[in-house]
């Protein structure tokens, strides 16, 4: 090869760098939605008593689609937040399966609640969170319609008051109180979805 060919393929190769470094790095792959809602969620949870918990409700509902927003309950194994150690007494993995199962289960004990009281708080306060957030998650049809609409504010403020009941019951270790609250839960969950359905 002659130096002036070497030469031209070396310039070639340090403009062809050149060029490929000027290129637009490629665009940052986007956290997972579901676990950015789960994270806001958990975050509003722990800041219950902060006295703009609403204005923060509000925003996650304008920032996240409503199937973002629920997968919250969803098993841990399919993307939900899961219920911790709880599994040790509802093997499926999620809020919604624990909540349906202490509604009917008569065998917690005060023993069990304060072995897994962490856990019980942390899904007491996260159910806080959702009815906070539960105002706000009205969909058009019941916005356009007021008798709709004051009936989504009326179940909203029942599971407002549901969710302390039963964050209540945990926190008092009373095992009776944590399944009539959460059996009246589970309830108003039921009232709120035949509202949107």
């Amino acid at each position: 090869m002659t130096s002036v060919s070497f030469r031209a393929l070396a310039i070639s190769v340090v403009l062809l760098g050149l060029g490929w470094s000027l290129l637009p790095a490629d665009p940052p792959v986007p956290e997972d939605r579901d676990k950015q809602a789960q994270a806001a969620i958990v975050d509003l949870s722990q800041n219950l008593g902060a006295r703009d918990a609403s204005e923060r409700a509000k925003k996650i509902v304008q920032e996240f689609k409503s199937d973002e927003i629920s997968s919250i309950f969803a098993r841990k194994e399919g993307g939900g937040l899961g219920i911790g150690n709880l599994t040790d007494i509802v093997p499926q993995n999620s809020i919604e399966r624990l909540i349906v199962t202490l509604s009917h289960r008569k065998t917690t004990t005060e023993a069990e609640l304060d072995k897994y009281q962490a856990d019980y708080v942390k899904v007491a306060k996260v159910m806080q969170a959702m009815a906070e957030l539960a105002p706000y998650r009205a969909n058009e049809r019941i916005k356009k319609n007021d008798k709709l609409l004051q009936q989504w504010l009326t179940t909203a403020a029942d599971f407002k008051k549901k969710t302390a009941d039963f964050r209540q019951a945990v926190e008092e270790r009373d095992p009776k109180k944590v399944r009539l609250s959460a059996n009246q839960l589970h309830h108003t969950c039921c009232d709120c979805h035949s509202q949107v359905d």
